[in-house]
């Protein structure tokens, strides 16, 4: 694994007028798309992963990134077990209300959907939150159906 800065790695591999932003790798980072890490407020990118998935060549974006519709991730980073959502975190990065989160986990209502994640409990009381890398399986399995149905 070589960490490369984010902004060293998008100097190192793209033109500027081309180059990337720094909000976009991070989002590619934080979804996956792109191998890498994020440490404190600083974006790292696995640089031997990214070569091993790509041709490498300058001005190549990830391949997930492509607007082609039927391309799939091909950057899985070992998921972070420890990365936990709380759920208004939940709620902002599914762009799902509270009641419609759980309502997909209630088997009596509607809008059951048995494939999503489960929340664990933190502690005494009633504090849940959801593992990361869960939500995120299930966010790649609804892009991968919904692209099924087109």
């Amino acid at each position: 694994m070589k960490l490369l800065l984010a902004s060293d790695w998008c100097r190192k591999y793209f033109a500027e007028e081309s180059m990337p932003d720094s909000h976009a790798v991070l989002g590619w980072v934080q979804k996956g798309v792109l191998p890498g890490e994020t440490l404190g407020k600083q974006v790292y990118v696995d640089e031997n992963a990214w070569l091993a998935h790509s041709r490498g060549t300058p001005n190549e974006m990830p391949d997930a990134v492509q607007r082609e519709p039927n391309k799939t991730n091909s950057y899985h980073s070992e998921p972070n077990p420890l990365r936990i959502l709380r759920r208004r975190d939940l709620e902002a990065s599914l762009r799902l209300s509270r009641s419609t989160i759980y309502d997909r986990m209630n088997p009596e209502s509607s809008r059951y959907d048995a494939s999503f994640p489960k929340p664990i409990h933190l502690g005494g009381g009633a504090a849940v939150g959801w593992l990361a890398h869960e939500v995120n399986a299930w966010l790649f399995a609804q892009m991968d159906a919904s692209r099924k149905k087109v």
